[in-house]
């Protein structure tokens, strides 16, 4: 204000509100993620706990194979002698083995769950039947980087 109470200027702020209401929503959608990682935890717990299901990891990248404590319990081998991709085939039933290969392949370059039967033989002789399912994470450039499964005795 002047001396004769008139305006000289005016200050104006403005404030852009549409961040904030991103900040929130972002926010939100944090919370909601955190929320449903939590509950898948929880559904993979129940799943793990009831015996049933082994869950496994083949990292594509290294060509590493590995499994919970079930996971080798339910193959009937231990962790070191399936380690690897080409490891893991010779424990199939040879007559499995194309048709494996096959799904692999066609796993390797698709976004979906796959879902695997095949049998496994045993060391002491016999074999064992088992379903597996699993689903390949991809990189930013879409190569196969990973791949994340279940599998049961059928």
């Amino acid at each position: 204000m002047t001396a004769d109470n008139t305006t000289d200027g005016v200050v104006i702020t403005i404030t852009d509100i549409s961040e904030i209401n991103e900040n929130k929503q972002t926010d939100l959608t944090v919370k909601k993620l955190q929320e449903d990682l939590v509950r898948l935890k929880d559904r993979c717990t129940v799943m793990k706990n009831t015996g049933l299901y082994a869950f496994w990891t083949w990292n594509i990248i290294d060509d590493a194979i590995t499994g919970d404590t079930k996971f080798y319990n339910i193959l009937g081998y231990q962790a070191e002698e399936i380690s690897r991709y080409e490891d893991f085939i010779k424990i199939i039933h040879p007559e499995d083995v194309e048709n494996l290969r096959d799904q692999v392949s066609q796993g390797l370059d698709c976004h979906e769950v796959v879902n695997f039967s095949y049998r496994v033989k045993q060391k002491e002789g016999g074999e064992v039947l088992v379903k597996s399912n699993g689903i390949v994470r991809f990189d930013d450039l879409a190569n196969p980087v990973e791949w994340v499964g279940a599998l049961f005795r059928a």
